[in-house]
């Protein structure tokens, strides 16, 4: 009998936390037609080995998977205007051109893989609104 006690107030505090979660909700998707440019900052994994990550710095227009909600697209990597390189262990400011339309929100990170490895990840951010014109 306790058990089923048990089980019951615990199945309960979960429901309680999952509610309480649900009612702010996160920025909305955004759908970006292919070719159409994704704002964001590209975090490559730094590791002495190698593995999980690059061994030498990216460059603009690297082209690797990058996975969104569990599908993979390919998309061209452009480095922000006076930035080189991108090394293993550094972020920097990057706009994604992909190959398919793509839908996602703004603070979503977006998994970067290459050759069936993770080897990173791009926080995607809001895109620019335009400001109005004055009269």
């Amino acid at each position: 009998m306790n058990l089923i006690c048990a089980t019951t107030a615990g199945l309960l505090a979960l429901l309680l936390a999952t509610s309480a979660g649900a009612s702010e909700p996160g920025p909305a998707a955004i759908d970006f037609d292919a070719g159409r440019p994704i704002a964001g900052a590209l975090s490559l994994n730094g590791s002495e080995s190698g593995r999980d990550a690059r061994r030498t710095p990216i460059f603009s227009k690297y082209r690797p998977t990058l996975v969104f909600g569990g599908r993979e697209v390919i998309c061209t990597i452009h480095l922000a205007q006076g930035v080189r390189t991108i090394a293993p262990g550094e972020t920097g400011d990057v706009t994604l051109d992909c190959r398919n339309a793509v839908s996602v929100a703004p603070g979503t990170r977006v998994t970067v893989r290459e050759g069936g490895k993770n080897v990173g990840h791009v926080l995607v951010r809001a895109p620019e609104t335009p400001t109005s014109a004055r009269p």
